[in-house]
């Protein structure tokens, strides 16, 4: 039985109501109606010991919060200063130690993390010094390292840059014009999904040949011995893995589909596709116990959140369709990883862009 409906079962069984009356479970705002005053965008969501953390851009400024209880708090003792607008961030947990890549509108980026209680730039310099031009930059954290893939704009190539503890290695290049970059490390190797601007904007993965650093090159996952999988002008990757199949969702004017490829390395649908005809903005994450999920903004009802796990060969809604305020610039999602519930974060439009996180419970 997936976790999901472990927990679904426990709440019908354990109801909280007071005339102790069973109840379905639903989505709920967790810390309040809005994490934070005022409008937010750009928003990342992760998990750490169990914990939901939820970063934001507000301006200059990125604001990284904990649910404590029914509450969000403030992580570190001040707030991240982007010095600029921030335009881009991407939030990964490590334990209870945060960390943050950020890219401030016409400077270089940056990497933060929590030392004690004040945020420090992991490194002694930038990943990427001296290119201000960089974009789709996302992190991914090992027990040793910290990886960030990221466009660097002036050369139109995919890089992926490797933090060992004490200095950024020079980084190494994946692709060249790649759009929408997800990105996840599995088995002691970095993989890269991304809109593939070299192959008419279809979708392509690459990972290493070996989990060696500084890697020889990086493969395509392919099939038929084409470096791509999915037809012309995506918009949008993002990619999980169950166990070790690699899953990767793309969006292609509305319509949200998700392959995953085999040990013969072919790629094939994941359940019934499309997933939706009018969705945006498509987030995978996996469960714990290996059920996967996707979030998207679902026209077709309201540009509101929707939900849906993989059941056999059947995108089933968690929930109801719809269930959140409009959506606006950002979502993300994530999975605990303890016991399996669902977590959405998101921008409000009908909350005047505030940062909202829902979990199904």
């Amino acid at each position: 039985m997936p976790l999901l409906d472990e927990l679904i079962d426990d709440v019908r069984d354990n109801p909280s109501d007071p005339d102790g009356e069973a109840y379905e479970p639903s989505w709920k705002a967790v810390g309040g109606d809005a994490v934070e005053a005022g409008a937010g965008s750009s928003v990342s969501l992760a998990i750490g010991d169990g914990v939901p953390y939820v970063a934001f851009a507000q301006s200059t400024k990125v604001r990284v919060r904990k649910l404590d209880g029914d509450a969000w708090t403030a992580v570190g003792s001040a707030d991240i200063d982007g010095v600029m607008t921030v335009t881009e961030l991407d939030l990964a947990v490590r334990g209870a130690v945060p960390y943050v890549v950020l890219k401030p509108n016409s400077y270089e980026p940056e990497c933060k993390y929590l030392s004690g209680t004040a945020w420090a730039t992991v490194g002694t310099s930038s990943f990427a010094p001296t290119v201000t031009g960089t974009s789709d930059h996302s992190i991914v954290l090992t027990d040793t390292y910290a990886f960030i893939a990221f466009k660097n704009a002036s050369t139109n190539q995919g890089l992926v840059a490797r933090f060992d503890g004490t200095n950024w290695d020079s980084q190494v290049f994946f692709t060249n014009d790649p759009k929408a970059i997800g990105f996840a490390f599995h088995n002691g190797k970095p993989f890269a999904s991304f809109v593939n601007g070299e192959a008419m904007d279809a979708v392509s993965v690459r990972t290493t040949s070996t989990s060696a650093w500084h890697p020889a090159g990086w493969d395509f996952l392919y099939d038929g011995g084409v470096s791509y999988f999915t037809g012309a002008y995506r918009e949008a990757t993002s990619i999980a893995f169950s166990g070790d199949v690699p899953y990767v969702a793309s969006m292609q004017t509305g319509t949200v589909s998700v392959a995953r490829n085999s040990a013969a390395n072919v790629w094939a649908d994941a359940g019934a596709n499309p997933v939706a005809s009018n969705g945006f903005l498509p987030r995978l994450a996996a469960g714990p116990d290996g059920t996967m999920y996707i979030a998207y903004k679902d026209n077709d009802h309201g540009a509101k959140l929707t939900v849906k796990r993989l059941v056999g060969s059947t995108w089933e809604t968690v929930g109801q369709a719809g269930f959140s305020g409009k959506v606006g610039d950002s979502l993300d999602l994530a999975v605990s990883p303890v016991d399996g519930k669902p977590y959405v974060a998101y921008v409000n439009a009908d909350d005047s862009n505030k940062v909202q996180v829902m979990a199904f419970e």
